[in-house]
């Protein structure tokens, strides 16, 4: 699960056909998108679903998505599809004119997805993944503890240990970590144009966009480094 950041600011600016201008409708091929990251990460045809209301888009990868093939997905490779959709979604809300800031997590379960009408998602890894994305300080992505444990070690740099930074000054020290940096690459993020603070907002809220915004340029700042000195293949 995934979520905007500052969409209650920007809903209370900005006139709503101009959210869905700058927001919502670029949002629909950086879903598109998330499929040719499957494939091109998994080497064959295999998706990765998305689901958007308001300012919220959930990415989910079924252990089996097509039930006239038998046989089913392991978990690990589930989560590595899942984390390279929402990599590739954070990266391009960055690299945008105005960008748009994600921030989420990745859970494991058994879940109820039903994306028509009537349309539900039902399942305690929707809620572990709402509730740790909500305790976050930055943009970026962190595997929940239902999904690490099954994930176990990486075999490769979808996830990267951080210790990710949550609210109240306290961190994940044993988090794993999605990095969106590895499909970014070293040299595109352009931090000059994330959104100031708005005037009308308390001096903590502004505070807490600061150290959000601190926050993802000292992980793009530690991943950077090491990618300069060993680039990805």
């Amino acid at each position: 699960m995934i979520d905007i950041l500052g969409f209650s600011d920007l809903s209370r600016r900005e006139s709503p056909q101009r959210i869905f201008d700058e927001i919502f409708e670029p949002l629909v091929q950086v879903r598109r998108n998330a499929a040719a990251v499957a494939g091109a990460l998994s080497g064959r045809r295999e998706e990765v679903f998305t689901l958007a209301f308001s300012d919220t888009i959930l990415v989910y990868r079924p252990e089996r998505s097509d039930f006239r093939i038998a046989g089913t997905l392991p978990p690990h490779t589930c989560i590595k599809l899942v984390g390279a959709a929402v990599a590739d979604i954070i990266q391009k809300g960055l690299r945008r004119e105005r960008p748009i800031l994600f921030r989420g997590a990745i859970a494991w379960g058994e879940c109820l997805i039903n994306p028509v009408e009537p349309r539900c998602f039902i399942g305690a890894p929707i809620i572990e993944a709402y509730c740790l994305e909500r305790e976050q300080e930055w943009v970026g992505a962190v595997l929940a503890p239902t999904a690490a444990e099954v994930f176990g070690e990486p075999d490769d740099v979808t996830f990267v240990p951080y210790q990710v930074p949550l609210k109240n000054g306290r961190s994940m020290t044993a988090g794993m970590a999605v990095n969106w940096l590895h499909y970014m690459g070293a040299q595109d993020a352009r931090f000059d144009r994330l959104p100031q603070p708005a005037a009308d907002l308390s001096q903590d809220q502004r505070a807490a966009v600061v150290r959000k915004q601190e926050n993802t340029r000292a992980f793009y700042d530690h991943f950077r480094d090491a990618f300069i000195a060993s680039p990805p293949a």
